[in-house]
């Protein structure tokens, strides 16, 4: 091989690579916005969420005291409540608003969702989209095989299901 020839692999070899560095960081850079979008979105929501759940908390124990609701399902509704307000990781307080609305999904008339707070839902379920999208391109799966993202489903309120 002569030294012409071998000087344009070494030199094509130092481009691609450097192309391919500068995508996963570019990948990189649009996942962490989209992150920090989703982060700023929920903070936002969880507000909302915690109004939501403090009425709903207060229908179930009239319920439970009235025997209307079983006091299994008022201890674990309790359980999840608290476990979304002591949370300070947003996905453990995200996992625990998933079981709320399932459990609220279960009792149904308990409490009606807000059309102000439907539309922060779905305002925080496209910003979820567009993490998805992100993390569905090339660099996304690159970046997944050594970075662990959270990629949560869509948050559905049960008065909305």
């Amino acid at each position: 091989m002569s030294g012409r020839s071998l000087t344009a692999v070494v030199l094509s070899t130092l481009i691609l690579v450097g192309a391919g560095i500068s995508y996963t960081l570019w990948s990189y850079n649009r996942i962490d916005a989209a992150r920090a979008a989703s982060t700023a979105s929920w903070r936002n929501l969880a507000a909302g969420l915690s109004e939501r759940y403090r009425q709903a908390e207060l229908a179930v124990a009239r319920g439970v005291d009235q025997r209307k609701i079983e006091m299994e399902f008022g201890e674990r509704f309790r359980l999840a409540v608290d476990r979304f307000r002591t949370s300070a990781q947003l996905h453990l307080q995200y996992d625990a608003a998933q079981e709320l609305e399932q459990l609220m999904s279960k009792q149904p008339g308990l409490l009606s969702a807000s059309t102000a707070l439907a539309q922060e839902v779905q305002d925080y379920n496209a910003i979820l989209k567009n993490l998805r999208t992100a993390l569905s391109t090339p660099g996304g799966r690159f970046l997944s095989l050594f970075l662990n993202f959270a990629n949560p489903d869509d948050l559905r309120l049960a008065s909305s299901d």
